[in-house]
């Protein structure tokens, strides 16, 4: 099934993989293309690239995120940001000019803000809501395996094939991308095709539960009101009307009750997001994320093995696995966690075990005790997204006109402004006060913002899962067991205009 969880789960897994190793592929081409064509201070040339591809990542996230819940099927902009990926790889691979060059790496940005805010979002849009925590961590899989391996491709590509394989491994990789892509049965392909989601989405659209709502009460239901004991043919007729009701409201969201309400535009959902000290708080540590990874892990650690223990980028590549295996366990089972028990506990866990580390690789030791260092700071705080992501999607139930595209665009964004800060600070620490100095100084900056993280999560971070849609409707069904009816508002509304 293509539609199915698991198609869509793995294909926007494999989607990150594609995007990070498209990223990485040319980590470490960048400095002998630039070299090749005739380009000096190769290093400031280097970061001016990588920065356009951050920028690309930042300028596009929102309004991908909003014209994401604009257009309700996802399918068709996946697919046309895989294009801009080919086109941004096509234009590097054959260009000398380095205008061009910016260009490309712009566009390369803008396809990888698609598969972030836009795939995320499918997979909000088809898993149940109480496994979204544990299927972000299997998706997150694909991110660390595109993080570790596009490097390490290019590296061994470029060394045995040529300047040409590389860019030859990633159309390759894009093109099964779109295959994939282009298999998703998404939402609104399904809710044409299928007449069974036909018939739900009707029960389901507003003009359904607001003739539902608007119903009159049974007639068991307005004697209660009324004070007047119900006859036993009064109670027989009504128990069929009771149970459709109580059907219908399982199916109905509690707030779809008020009709009346125009709903935020998304300027609105997305401004009200600056007054919400929980989205402060995500947001902040989702920044620290991009700052430690992108900073610390990726850009920092490859000029510290190089210089501490005499190791290129193949071997600092090697190093980074370690840090990344290890989340392919705690990434899915602290979403496992965050589904049952809110974010809050999985957050501070990840953070409390895994910050001490951060120190701990700031001093000097064996090659082998680095790595065991690297491999447990990877273990906690790699496993911070998942439940991170779940908690994005409580905020998008409790936040009138927010959609999922929305929070994951701006989660794309905040970590990619947090990827483009780390490397220039840890790269101007380090350059300024020496390798070993800096990256000292580089690793307790990167503790400090973990640890003060930690309390922020514990008092803000959502602790326990909002309850299904069916589970609260059926806490606010209409029942005669109890003196005081409980009705929806504008069944209530209705009867106070009743003759009766």
């Amino acid at each position: 099934m293509t539609g199915g969880v698991r198609y869509i789960t793995f294909t926007i897994s494999f989607g990150l993989l594609v995007d990070m190793a498209a990223y990485g592929l040319m980590v470490p081409v960048l400095p002998f293309r630039l070299e090749s064509i005739g380009y000096h201070n190769i290093p400031a040339k280097s970061s001016y690239l990588i920065a356009a591809f951050a920028l690309g990542l930042i300028v596009s996230s929102i309004p991908i995120g909003i014209f994401g819940e604009m257009v309700k099927a996802r399918k068709t902009p996946l697919l046309f940001c895989l294009v801009f990926l080919a086109a941004s790889l096509i234009l590097f691979w054959l260009s000398s000019s380095f205008t061009v060059l910016i260009i490309a790496r712009l566009l390369q940005g803008v396809s990888g803000t698609g598969i972030w805010t836009l795939g995320l979002a499918l997979i909000c849009d088809v898993v149940p809501e109480e496994r979204i925590g544990v299927i972000m961590g299997y998706v997150m899989i694909g991110w660390s395996i595109g993080a570790v391996g596009g490097p390490l491709a290019g590296g061994l590509l470029y060394d045995s094939l040529g300047y040409h394989s590389v860019f030859v491994f990633a159309l390759i990789l894009t093109a099964l991308d779109f295959t994939m892509r282009l298999m998703v049965t998404d939402k609104q392909s399904a809710d044409k095709t299928d007449p069974t989601r036909q018939e739900i989405a009707g029960r389901m659209s507003p003009s359904g539960e607001t003739a539902r709502a608007m119903e009159p009460l049974p007639s068991t239901s307005l004697g209660l009101l009324l004070d007047m004991p119900p006859t036993k043919t009064e109670e027989a007729a009504d128990l069929a009307a009771k149970n459709k009701q109580q059907s219908h409201l399982a199916l109905i969201s509690p707030s779809s009750f008020v009709t009346t309400a125009k709903p935020p535009s998304a300027t609105q959902a997305l401004l009200s997001l600056l007054s919400s000290p929980r989205c402060w708080t995500l947001f902040s540590i989702i920044f620290v994320l991009g700052f430690c990874f992108g900073g610390l892990l990726d850009s920092g650690m490859t000029i510290l093995v190089h210089a501490r223990y005499g190791l290129n980028s193949r071997g600092a590549a090697l190093i980074f696995i370690g840090a990344v295996v290890p989340s392919f366990g705690s990434s899915p089972l602290a979403g496992h966690f965050a589904d049952k028990c809110g974010a809050r506990w999985p957050v501070v866990v990840c953070l409390v075990l895994g910050t001490p580390f951060f120190g701990l690789i700031s001093m000097e030791g064996s090659l082998s005790t680095f790595i065991i260092w690297i491999a447990l700071t990877g273990l906690f705080i790699m496993g911070i997204a998942a439940p991170i992501m779940q908690d994005l999607a409580e905020v998008v139930k409790v936040t009138p006109g927010l959609g999922y595209a929305h929070v994951y665009g701006i989660f794309n964004m905040v970590y990619s402004i947090g990827a483009l800060v780390g490397p220039l600070c840890v790269g101007g620490v380090m350059e300024r006060t020496g390798v070993e100095k800096g990256w000292r100084i580089a690793s307790l900056i990167c503790t400090a913002l973990c640890a003060a993280s930690i309390l922020p999560a514990w008092l803000l971070i959502g602790s326990t899962p909002s309850l299904p849609i069916a589970t609260v409707a059926s806490t606010v069904a209409p029942t005669h067991k109890s003196s005081s009816v409980q009705c929806p508002p504008s069944v209530l509304s209705s009867t106070k205009n009743s003759p009766v």
